[in-house]
């Protein structure tokens, strides 16, 4: 497997998925093998961690014949299956009117958006490609812009 190279985003190529830093949450081997096999995502050439958001909430950024992913395993407190559930009905709401958001990705047999593995939740995404919002005038209208059409 190897690693997908600094792109755009400025994301900082890493060395092993699976290493020793205490910062945040890792994922190991076995779970990443176990969740993944949910998904019908072909095969993977590329992972990448994606340190973004809360440290206790790992997520790995995935390429592979189907695209490009992101896997998030939700943090705990934030993990309840139906408040998860939830967040995904909301999610395909919008999403079947049109609001821009990283569409979900069902599993394989039980077309799920959710996994449940020993005691967490995990949840598959194709990668959207962002930035971050500078505060100008314009930016600022169009995420209230955004938020008008939630």
């Amino acid at each position: 497997m190897t690693l997908l190279k600094p792109a755009s985003d400025d994301l900082p190529e890493i060395g092993p998925v699976l290493n020793d830093r205490v910062d945040r949450e890792q994922f190991d081997a076995a779970e990443l093998v176990i969740v993944l096999s949910h998904f019908d995502i072909g095969v993977i050439d590329a992972v990448r961690e994606h340190p973004r958001g809360s440290r206790r909430s790992p997520k790995l950024r995935l390429r592979g014949e189907r695209g490009e992913f992101l896997l998030k395993r939700r943090a705990p407190g934030r993990d309840d299956p139906r408040r998860v559930a939830f967040a995904h009905d909301v999610q395909r709401h919008l999403a079947a009117r049109d609001f821009p958001l990283a569409p979900l990705v069902p599993t394989r047999r039980s077309r799920q958006t959710l996994v449940r593995y020993q005691q967490h939740v995990y949840e598959l995404f194709e990668f959207v490609q962002g930035r971050h919002a500078n505060t100008s005038p314009n930016q600022t209208a169009q995420a209230g812009r955004a938020l008008g059409m939630m």
